[in-house]
């Protein structure tokens, strides 16, 4: 159903279709191109955050490479390590192993030189036991002479001679007696010494006992750190084989991933020269559909064209007609410091007109929509493509954690510094026509056609009024 607006249009001005032919041709063509070009600039966004992560893949390569060649190093070095305890390990073995030799033969001589003292001290036992005898005879010596003596004496001149033995006898008896009593004397102290030899020896042998089992300990913990230390030449041999495969195998990653990316650069080089061609081909095209449109020739966008370029004057005027009235200042409705909203997302901003232009610019934005049935939307924005006040049906409240659909439905205050958007905001001709697929969310698109002209206040240009229409 059409409007009174649109009734009104067919009925002051009849369509020139020739040229309504051409506009229409040229606007299906562009808008095929606009979808192309949208379709491209995706592809290459993607394309572009592909070659970026195999850059820092890349990097990390080159990162995992290098680790791999130290833990290559370190096998290397563990290896040679472990073979060089292993030979010291297997020298140390030998040497435990004559250290413990020489300990039993240490035991063994100990013993034997116990067991020889102890034989000796029987020998000394023995030789005491005949000082004593001899001492027994001396004593029987010395009396005998003694009596041998009383005797002569009682025989007188006839027993000068036998007195003279006795005397002889009595002294053999006390030499043999005293000589009996330094040989006991001297055999009591070799006896101790040999008594204390024998318990030195005791402890001694106990003490080489001790060590000789502390040795065959250490003798089998030196015999099994061997054969760990085997295992372990083996396992490092085998780590240090694996370490030398992942080197390889990161160094091949490492190639592979670079050709991938400079293969990926290239392509996204393609794709940036194929964007820059659409978009370009898109550009002429949207200049042929302006100059068609311009051409003063009557076709059917001509209605629309009017209509924005008379909203942007009367938006300007109703910008100056606030600072004349003291509503706010030039300086701030040229505010430039947009200020995030917190916790909004997509990201919304606030400046010092936004109250301004809520209440200014909320009912002819309404009443604008209401202009033409194929128009979808309809804002003013800076230069900068801020978009202070939209249409009620996208000015709705964030619901925090929906980003899809407060991107749908809360457009209103945000940036929209795309393409379409910031040529909106700094275009200064009279108009300018654009066609662009709409991101609506959720992956969705639309192709629309964008016509715009410019805010002028006080003579300085803050934006552009745009409004956006189907085919």
């Amino acid at each position: 159903m059409k409007t009174k607006s649109e009734n009104a249009n067919e009925a002051d001005e009849k369509i020139d279709e020739f040229a309504e032919s051409i506009l229409s041709s040229v606007q299906e063509l562009i808008l095929e191109i606009a979808d192309i070009a949208g379709n491209v600039d995706d592809v290459f966004s993607r394309v572009t955050s592909q070659t970026d992560y195999l850059i820092e893949l890349t990097a990390l390569a080159q990162q995992l490479a290098e680790a791999s060649r130290e833990i290559d190093q370190a096998g290397k070095s563990a290896q040679q390590q472990t073979s060089d305890m292993e030979s010291t390990n297997q020298h140390s073995e030998v040497t435990v192993k004559a250290a413990t030799g020489r300990i039993s033969e240490l035991v063994n001589a100990v013993s034997l030189i116990e067991e020889r003292l102890s034989s000796l001290n029987g020998s000394l036992d023995g030789v005491k036991r005949v000082s004593s005898d001899i001492q027994s005879v001396a004593r029987l010596t010395n009396l005998l002479a003694l009596n041998a003596t009383i005797e002569a004496a009682r025989a007188g001149e006839a027993g000068k001679g036998f007195a003279v033995v006795a005397g002889e006898v009595k002294l053999l008896a006390s030499q043999t007696a005293s000589a009996a009593g330094v040989i006991d004397t001297t055999i009591s102290d070799v006896s101790g010494n040999v008594g204390e030899l024998i318990l030195t020896g005791g402890k001694t042998r106990e003490v080489a006992d001790n060590v000789n089992d502390g040795v065959g300990v250490i003798n089998c913990a030196v015999s099994s750190f061997s054969s760990m230390a085997s295992n372990m030449q083996t396992e490092v041999t085998r780590i240090a084989g694996a370490a030398r495969d992942s080197l390889e195998q990161c160094e091949t990653m490492r190639s592979s991933i670079e050709r991938a990316a400079a293969e990926m650069q290239d392509a996204n080089g393609a794709l940036k020269d194929a964007d820059r061609r659409v978009n370009q081909l898109l550009t002429q095209g949207e200049r042929l559909v302006a100059h068609v449109a311009g051409s003063g020739r009557k076709v059917r966008d001509r209605a629309i064209i009017d209509c924005v370029r008379q909203t942007a004057e009367r938006i300007g005027k109703l910008f100056e007609d606030a600072i004349k009235h003291g509503e706010l200042s030039l300086d701030e409705l040229f505010d430039r410091d947009y200020i995030p909203v917190d916790g909004s997302d997509p990201q919304q901003f606030m400046t010092r007109y936004v109250p301004l232009t809520d209440r200014l610019l909320g009912p002819v934005l309404e009443e604008m929509l209401a202009f033409n049935s194929r128009i979808v939307f309809c804002a003013a924005v800076d230069v900068n493509g801020y978009l202070p006040t939209h249409n009620r049906i996208f000015s709705c409240e964030q619901k925090p954690g929906r980003t899809d659909w407060n991107n749908s439905h809360c457009r209103n205050r945000r940036i929209f510094n795309d393409r379409t958007g910031l040529a909106c905001g700094r275009n200064t001709q009279p108009f300018l026509l654009q066609t662009y697929r709409r991101d609506m969310g959720n992956g969705e698109h639309v192709l629309m056609y964008d016509c715009s002209a410019p805010i002028h206040v006080a003579g300085r240009h803050w934006g552009g009024f745009r409004m956006g229409y189907t085919s």
